[in-house]
């Protein structure tokens, strides 16, 4: 599992600073290598204070999106077996 570090910005009217947000950009090859391609839904969900949950919407996806989403996941466990792999040596 990779962990990115990403800062929250403000977002919103920045003159008289009283209807501003909180902005995260998420963008990157990184999260077409974790699942998330291009033309995908993803639905967010807030799962605690100052954590969130962001999945593929799987039923908008085309098969391709799937395979390919299949293809890097199946990647992704390879990965995390063989460096769990090579941390027990």
């Amino acid at each position: 599992m990779t962990t990115r570090l990403l800062t929250v910005e403000p977002f919103g009217n920045f003159f008289g600073k009283t209807n501003t947000a909180s902005a995260v950009r998420l963008k990157g090859k990184w999260l077409q290598r974790a699942g998330f391609l291009p033309g995908q839904q993803v639905s967010l969900k807030i799962v605690g204070q100052g954590a969130i949950e962001l999945r593929v919407q799987a039923p908008s996806e085309t098969p391709e999106q799937t395979a390919e989403r299949l293809r890097v996941q199946d990647c992704l466990d390879l990965a995390v077996a063989a460096s769990r792999q090579s941390a027990a040596i």
